[in-house]
């Protein structure tokens, strides 16, 4: 289980991706970012991210560096969960979930 608070760009969405549970708070955003300075996605996304979302949407995102909002990736399925900004780390204790 893991949680992301605040922007998961680049590896920090690679690792989103790698959580069998991810909480997001409401105010997470997520992004590829690697294409966006000249890089090949890394971080394992291209492994994790078409079978969490489907090629299509993988592609879009890699080739754009769309932002997410946290209810988007809830809703495409990145996201297991979106919890308000206030309760996210009451959520999930240290033992059982690294923040990001």
């Amino acid at each position: 289980m893991m949680a992301v608070n605040g922007t998961a760009g680049g590896g920090g969405m690679s690792l989103a991706c790698a959580g069998d549970i991810v909480l997001a708070s409401e105010s997470a955003r997520f992004t590829m970012a690697y294409t966006q300075i000249g890089l090949t996605p890394d971080g394992s996304s291209t492994y994790y991210l078409p079978r969490i979302i489907g090629l299509r949407r993988s592609l879009e995102l890699a080739l754009t560096n769309r932002v997410l909002s946290a209810r988007e990736a809830e809703t495409i399925g990145l996201v297991t969960r979106v919890i308000a900004n206030d309760q996210l780390i009451a959520s999930c204790s240290d033992a059982r979930c690294g923040t990001g």
